[in-house]
């Protein structure tokens, strides 16, 4: 099997994005077995213990590493913490609609996600704001949009 997914691998980009949905499938399936969590209680420090796992997935069953392929890994650690977490992808930009800091940017202020932040209650949003500013975006408390 691991013969076969490499040689898709090889093939033509949409070759390349079944292995990456088979690849995060299988990261979903692993991560609720091992931390007997459901999406809906799953937190960014269960992630990141998770993830040398997920890594050995990855390159072990997939062939895909971090040096033969940072590009493929590297979104698909991405899109499958962000699906897990229900939060938008690092690098997204988004929209502020409201936010309820006082020290927040103004509505229509445009950011870029840089990365989690965990915290007892939520996962939060690191945003560096077009202002220069960063400040985390509370997912549900501030309303935001995601642009890309």
């Amino acid at each position: 099997m691991e013969n076969i997914i490499k040689k898709i691998l090889r093939e033509q980009v949409s070759g390349k994005e079944r292995v990456r949905q088979m690849a995060i499938d299988a990261l979903f399936k692993a991560y609720v077995v091992d931390t007997k969590r459901t999406m809906i209680d799953a937190t960014l420090r269960d992630m990141n213990m998770f993830q040398p796992k997920a890594w050995d997935i990855l390159e072990n069953i997939y062939g895909i590493s971090k040096y033969n392929d940072p590009e493929l890994f590297n979104d698909i650690i991405n899109t499958w913490i962000s699906n897990v977490l229900g939060v938008p992808k690092l690098g997204s930009t988004i929209r502020i609609i409201n936010m309820e800091d006082t020290q927040g940017p103004p509505p229509g202020t445009l950011g870029v996600v840089w990365r989690y932040n965990d915290t007892p209650w939520e996962t939060q949003l690191s945003v560096k704001w077009e202002n220069g500013r960063y400040l985390d975006v509370i997912p549900s408390v501030d309303e935001y949009e995601v642009l890309s």
